[in-house]
């Protein structure tokens, strides 16, 4: 009985290879436009939302900031916008693909976003953004809770106390009767 050493080829097929690098080029080229015309659409959701804030639209006005940072949103999306299709028309090879595994972070961070909003009228300032901010250090890959929880009390008590007695700016209290 003889033993034959076979001997495997594990190089990858070139023709599997070039196929997948295609794939992955479209998807990847295709990637920033669709990202573009997702923040340009949110920038429309916050200027429809700022045009109906009650009030003038005078600097001193209640409608002012909000009008001028979503029209400052949409021209920064449609500039992008603009810069990932020229790209994409160029087909220039040296512009990074856009990967999207920062995406769970992402949504963890507007999920937070979401519920610091609800919470902060029942729960108050102090409670709602000091938890906002130890959470946020956490989705952000901080791994000493125990730092993050005392620079997050910490820095919400000093910008509590800067606007209230400061700047006579009233935050939520919520639970809390300070």
């Amino acid at each position: 009985m003889s033993i034959e050493n076979k001997v495997h080829d594990t190089s990858p097929d070139d023709d599997s290879t070039q196929h997948v690098d295609e794939e992955v080029e479209a998807a990847s080229s295709v990637a920033p436009i669709v990202f573009g015309v997702l923040v340009l659409a949110v920038g429309v959701v916050l200027l429809w939302q700022a045009w109906r804030v009650p009030g003038e639209l005078d600097p001193q006005g209640p409608r002012f900031l909000p009008v001028a940072l979503a029209t400052g949103w949409i021209l920064l999306a449609i500039a992008y916008l603009a810069s990932a299709i020229a790209a994409l028309a160029g087909r220039r090879v040296d512009m990074a693909a856009q990967r999207l595994d920062h995406l769970p972070r992402v949504l963890a961070l507007v999920v937070t976003l979401v519920a610091y909003a609800y919470l902060l009228e029942y729960a108050g300032y102090l409670i709602s953004t000091s938890a906002l901010f130890a959470v946020c250090a956490t989705i952000l890959g901080n791994t000493h809770h125990i730092r993050a929880a005392i620079v997050a009390v910490a820095l919400t008590v000093a910008v509590y106390f800067l606007f209230t007695q400061g700047l006579n700016i009233h935050l939520p209290t919520g639970v809390l009767p300070v």
